[in-house]
């Protein structure tokens, strides 16, 4: 009895063999049997990229799975969760970002065939904190371990890039100064304006003698 390879990622099935004679007087014992056919097709999912990113300000980092192989018979589900990057540049769970994915639980119906793709949002808050691009990772996996499935080795896990949209403007106070001989010293202030410094940053004073002269005037 041949038995077709087919694309299909589906449970075991089964169909029953019997048997007969044309003489009534020999009777087979037993005359039924079944046969179970046990699938060799596993779907196969990846993260479309190995990285996402977005601006602080579009407020959601759109991040996607793929069914790259295998033809469902069945909803699988694929989980993807988040967890916090070890780099300097991690971003906070909680305060740059929803550590939550939405849904979280993509669930690829059945008849999904290879180029499937099921779409997650990842929240990211939009600060006013001037800083560098901070990163997390996103990890995905079966919902159902006994589940035919797995991932493309290594594509599993991708990183979240969220690119910093703020600026701010460091410059002196005034555009001049006007101070008497006998006043002492002049004060020249610098402000800071347009966002929140996320580290430290030094101002270096430099003057650049004109009518006055350096160690004689000032």
């Amino acid at each position: 009895i041949p038995i077709n390879d087919d694309p299909l990622v589906e449970v075991m099935e089964r169909f029953n063999v019997s048997i007969s004679t044309d003489n009534p007087n020999i009777v087979p014992d037993p005359s039924t049997s079944i046969v179970t056919i046990i699938d060799n097709d596993v779907a196969v999912f990846q993260f479309t990229e190995l990285e996402y990113s977005a601006i602080e300000g579009v407020r959601f980092i759109c991040e996607a799975i793929e069914l790259v192989s295998g033809v469902l018979t069945f909803p699988i589900s694929v989980t993807v969760v988040t967890n916090p990057s070890l780099s300097p540049t991690a971003a906070t769970p909680d305060v740059d970002y929803d550590p939550n994915p939405f849904p979280g639980v993509l669930i690829f119906p059945e008849e999904s065939r290879p180029g499937t793709i099921l779409r997650d949002n990842i929240t990211i808050v939009d600060d006013n904190i001037v800083e560098m691009t901070e990163d997390f990772w996103l990890l995905a996996f079966i919902t159902n371990p006994s589940d035919p499935a797995s991932f493309v080795d290594g594509r599993d896990i991708a990183i979240g890039h969220i690119n910093d949209d703020n600026s701010l403007t460091i410059g002196l106070e005034r555009p001049d100064y006007t101070v008497p001989e006998d006043g002492g010293v002049v004060k020249v202030c610098v402000n800071v304006s347009g966002g929140i410094l996320s580290e430290t940053v030094t101002v270096t004073l430099q003057t650049t003698q004109d009518s006055a002269i350096d160690g004689e005037d000032y």
